[in-house]
């Protein structure tokens, strides 16, 4: 399993993280953005390995039931 998988097989991580609190400014704007590159990543990390190990299941619940 990825590294980012917790013991139940749920994606957490990737689905809720505390709020970031800092001023808004140039320097909050750029670390919202780096941690948003960074969880989109993670997801695309996910369905590359899903789709290479052929986990099926596991690949469709990275979307959304009602995007």
């Amino acid at each position: 399993m990825p590294p980012y998988h917790y013991a139940d097989g749920t994606l957490r991580a990737i689905q809720s993280r505390p709020p970031f609190v800092m001023p808004k400014g140039a320097l909050g704007d750029r670390i919202e953005r780096l941690q948003d590159v960074t969880e989109v990543e993670i997801v695309q990390h996910a369905y590359g390995y899903y789709v290479d190990k052929a986990q099926w299941r596991s690949l469709a619940d990275l979307f959304a039931d009602h995007a």
